[in-house]
């Protein structure tokens, strides 16, 4: 069950210390994550890290077993699953901002002797 969920039922159930509980948890998780993403962003500034996204590419395989095989090695590597789209024997990859991963997923691509336009 969800945070939030827990934190409705709680409430409703009139369990006030359970409540404080979770909803600090709740706070404390939101508030770290964001400091997080905080941190890196002017960590990136700081150190000049180029942060443009990169245009996208597609990528065509022979056969749908290799799209999967494609995509869960890439979310493996790290990619998040919306930057990666399927459709049929192709794999396109928009708004990719490393272009360390790019040039890796040609590599994985090449590898399986992929189209990449």
């Amino acid at each position: 069950m969800s945070e939030i969920k827990k934190l409705i039922k709680t409430a409703l159930e009139n369990e006030g210390s359970s409540f404080k509980e979770i909803l600090d948890t709740e706070i404390s998780s939101r508030i770290t994550n964001r400091l997080d993403t905080r941190k890196e962003e002017i960590a990136s500034e700081v150190l000049g890290i180029n942060s443009e996204e990169i245009n996208e590419s597609t990528f065509t395989f022979k056969s749908s077993g290799d799209v999967k095989k494609f995509m869960s090695a890439a979310m493996e590597a790290g990619v998040d699953k919306k930057v990666l789209k399927s459709k049929g024997k192709s794999v396109s990859v928009n708004k990719l901002k490393d272009s360390d991963m790019e040039n890796m997923l040609e590599l994985i691509a090449k590898d399986m002797k992929a189209k990449i336009s």
